[in-house]
């Protein structure tokens, strides 16, 4: 008996020790998960910044005023003081470098941190990238291009575009080369939690030795620059933790609970004289373990950011834990006896389906569910469940409500810029991409004609020269307004830049 009892006690223990294993291989995985996602983030926000870097030093370079005042002439009146190139590139879009380089090379213009300065980029910053900015500029001469720099230890990055009449035919081209125009952005500290904090990324900075030394789960992602190599750091979600700090502590007490219960098996076996008092012994200590098990159990899961639920046969909320009104806003008392269908709502599948498919018995999750808070704002959750037996026979569920509202939100504010202007909302060059590839596959016909209209605003530039860049947004907000009550459910308008629209 003494040899089956160790046995069976060494198969529980392997099997206890495999659970824990896997559940830390399962909080690892879970963690590099969200991490990775969060790296796709800021990627996807870094090339949404240098989208925007270049298509504002595309508006500007490509203007007849720019080529006027710019190219022909250095007029520092027209660029400084009536803030055509000044200090308001800097305020509104914190653009820490702007310069005007020369057809030979040489810095005409130069503008740092909103003040006027005579330094070449070189002085400012330390980098010199004119050959690969000329050799970019010269396979297509009409875009403007980018590059990622590193100025004092910060990644910064620069736009520049060749400075041409555009299409304004009043300005005649001079012969010879053109000048260039040049934007910086530099991303500081500031800036940087900034953008991260946008895209749900706390703590965004460039990686030091210092910080390398943080006592928290930290994420890092090198960037290879122009001139060096910076890595960026941020703070890890780390949702592994709250798996762990919920199961672990579990099963930890299962399997000691489990050894003390071998323990007693072979003690009364080979004892049965004193089987009353180990008895009552024994007891009396699972009784405590039980109970301070149960505290510990209790403080876990109100210490978790998951609301916990359980449901009777007819899914009437029977319970709820104490996160539920933090996080939702509702008291508990109000969504007792009341259906979860009610509360929670799923596109994928009806609740009270998924929740009552025959033949579930294991743990199941479904992602991105709806429901309302208490102040009436929409949030989003990812629900697990699990069909349980009460005491008396009877079937009832329970599980986890988790809530993800911020990264549903994060991941539709991206699709949402990648397909839209910032400015105006309108579709952007991607989205009536696809929509004019999908009206073509279509087949037009004469019975069922495609038309596509371009659209160019006359006399705009005028409007920011008196007015300001404000002013012109204005104008093209309600330009933007007026084009869609002209539309259709079928037709589409988009911003192609600028002032033109399609």
């Amino acid at each position: 008996m003494k040899r089956s009892l160790l046995f069976m006690l060494s198969l529980l223990g392997l099997f206890f020790l495999i659970a824990i294993l896997a559940l830390l291989r399962i909080a690892c995985d879970i963690n590099n998960r969200a991490d990775e996602q969060s790296k796709t983030l800021l990627q996807k926000a870094l090339q949404n910044q240098q989208t925007t870097l270049k298509g504002h030093a595309r508006d500007y370079a490509a203007w007849g005023e720019s080529y006027t005042h710019l190219h022909k002439t250095l007029d520092t009146d027209w660029a400084w003081q009536k803030q055509n190139l000044g200090a308001s590139l800097f305020d509104d879009f914190n653009y820490e470098g702007i310069f005007v380089i020369g057809p030979q090379g040489d810095t005409r213009y130069s503008v740092i941190e909103g003040k006027r300065a005579n330094l070449t980029l070189a002085q400012w910053s330390g980098n010199q990238p004119l050959a690969a900015l000329n050799a970019a500029l010269a396979k297509n001469p009409q875009e403007p291009v980018s590059l990622a720099l590193s100025i004092n230890g910060q990644p910064a990055l620069l736009a520049a575009a060749w400075i041409t009449t555009g299409d304004d035919e009043d300005v005649q081209p001079v012969p010879g080369p053109p000048s260039m125009l040049m934007f910086i952005d530099q991303l500081g500290p500031q800036e940087l939690r900034e953008l991260g904090e946008e895209y749900g990324i706390r703590d965004l900075h460039v990686q030091t030795a210092a910080s390398r030394q943080a006592d928290y789960r930290q994420v890092a992602l090198p960037l290879a620059l122009h001139n060096a190599s910076v890595v960026l750091e941020w703070r890890s979600e780390n949702p592994g933790r709250s798996l762990l700090l919920v199961m672990l502590p579990l099963m930890v007490f299962i399997s000691l609970l489990t050894a003390l219960l071998a323990a007693w098996l072979m003690r009364s076996a080979l004892n049965k004289a004193r089987l009353n008092d180990e008895n009552h012994f024994l007891l009396e200590q699972s009784r405590q373990a039980l109970a301070a098990s149960e505290r510990r159990f209790r403080d876990v899961v109100e210490a978790t950011t998951d609301w916990i639920w359980e449901t009777d046969d007819q899914l009437r909320f029977t319970w709820l834990s104490e996160r539920f009104p933090v996080i939702t806003g509702h008291r508990i008392d109000a969504w007792l006896g009341r259906p979860i269908t009610q509360f929670i709502e799923c596109e994928q599948i009806a609740l009270g389906d998924w929740l009552l498919q025959p033949g579930q018995t294991a743990h199941r999750g479904l992602t991105h569910c709806r429901y309302f808070s208490a102040q009436g704002h929409q949030r989003y959750c990812n629900l697990v469940a699990k069909p349980t037996t009460t005491p008396e026979g009877a079937l009832s569920y329970r599980g986890t409500a988790t809530d993800v509202t911020l990264e549903v939100e994060a991941q539709e504010r991206v699709q949402y810029l990648s397909h839209h202007d910032e400015l105006t909302g309108l579709p952007n060059r991607v989205r009536m991409k696809e929509f004019l590839e999908g009206k073509l596959r279509s087949m037009p016909t004469r019975e069922h004609p495609l038309a596509m209209i371009s659209l160019d605003l006359d006399k705009f530039k005028p409007v920011n020269d008196l007015f300001g860049h404000g002013a012109g947004d204005e104008v093209l907000h309600q330009i933007s307004e007026r084009l869609r009550a002209c539309l259709r459910d079928v037709d589409l308008v988009a911003r192609q830049g600028g002032d033109e629209f399609i």
